[in-house]
């Protein structure tokens, strides 16, 4: 996506500044341990 400025930016960046500001950061802190948590719990899955 390019900026009215004429930047261009990485998509995934764009998403990760989006749901920054949706998100408060109690929210994302939340979600970054639950998707630590399942990243975790299905590699041991895996490897079990």
């Amino acid at each position: 996506m390019v900026h009215i400025d004429g930047s261009a930016e990485d998509p995934a960046i764009m998403l990760e500044k989006k749901i920054d500001k949706t998100l408060s950061y109690k929210d994302q802190n939340e979600l970054k341990q639950n998707f630590s948590i399942d990243m975790r719990n299905s590699i041991k899955s895996t490897i079990s």
